[in-house]
C-alpha cells in the first residue's frame, strides 16, 4: 500500500510526477481482483485516476491559483 500511496518516484520517473502517483493509487485495488473486481476495470480506473491527477497537477496550479510553497510554510496554509 505505501508504493501506491507515495509520491516518491523520483528515482524511476522525474520529480513530482502526479500522472505514476495517481496511476498507482488506482493499482492499489489490485487485490480487490482477488474478490471479484474485473482486472479490465482496474486497470481503466488506473489510467483515469493518473490522466486526471497529472492534468488537474499540471493545469491548476499555473492558471487558477496562485501557489506558493513560502505560504504555505510559514502562513499554514
Amino acid at each position: 500500500m505505501w508504493g501506491a500511496l507515495s509520491t516518491y518516484w523520483d528515482r524511476l520517473f522525474k520529480k513530482d510526477n502526479f500522472f505514476i502517483h495517481g496511476f498507482m493509487i488506482g493499482i492499489a485495488l489490485l487485490p480487490f481482483c482477488f474478490f471479484g473486481m474485473s482486472l479490465w476495470l482496474l486497470l481503466t480506473r488506473a489510467m483515469v485516476l493518473g490522466l486526471g491527477m497529472g492534468l488537474v497537477n499540471k493545469y491548476v496550479n499555473k492558471w487558477a491559483l496562485s501557489h506558493s510553497d513560502i505560504i504555505e510554510e510559514f502562513l499554514g496554509e
